[in-house]
């Protein structure tokens, strides 16, 4: 008889619980991600309903790599 089956089971089982936490963080990343994109989207509603706050200026950026047209 050899030893190596019981380490072969717990490395079986073990990788399994790996793999099972790992799917349970991808959940919670996927989550977090979600929230994030809501509260920017909800930030970006509010700030173009309303209007610009004292001394705030609205800037055009140029691309310096573009030709001028």
């Amino acid at each position: 008889m050899t030893r190596a089956l019981p380490l072969l089971e717990w490395g079986v089982q073990t990788g399994m619980e790996y793999k099972a936490m790992y799917f349970q963080l991808a959940a919670k990343v996927a989550d977090a991600l979600d929230i994030l994109l809501k509260a920017q989207q909800e930030g970006e509603v509010q700030f173009m309903n309303g209007e610009p706050g004292p001394g705030l200026k609205v800037l055009a950026i140029q691309d310096e790599n573009r030709d001028s047209e």
